[in-house]
């Protein structure tokens, strides 16, 4: 599915793109999680299982989107049911609790403009 290509693609790209100043942080274009958070159900199950290996500012990023959009239970109206939404919102509310801790600003989690 095309969204799910575009995450590994961002991904894939910010790896190679990626520097580290002389201290060992990184610096660089690195991975665009408010646009890759913003794609269809169908990039859900990979930017989940990328996650863990995010910096923290991207990890809160698609924590927090992710949990906005998906966390809560779908819409139950056939006409606009399809498999991949009801996928995302199943494994976002799966991991709910994970990616709250992700978020929360006691562990380290910038709100969104902070970070901008």
């Amino acid at each position: 599915n095309p969204d799910a290509v575009i995450v590994r693609t961002n991904l894939a790209h910010a790896a190679i793109a990626l520097d580290t100043d002389a201290s060992g942080a990184p610096v660089g274009p690195g991975f665009d999680a408010a646009y890759l958070a913003s794609l269809s159900a169908d990039a859900v199950p990979t930017l989940l299982g990328v996650l863990p290996g995010l910096p923290e500012d991207s990890r809160c990023i698609v924590a927090r989107r992710l949990l906005d959009r998906w966390g809560h239970a779908p819409k139950l109206d056939w006409r606009s049911w399809n498999l991949p939404r009801m996928r995302a919102h199943r494994l976002v509310r799966g991991e709910a609790e994970a990616l709250r801790r992700v978020s929360a600003p006691e562990h380290g989690c910038l709100e969104e403009e902070a970070i901008r």
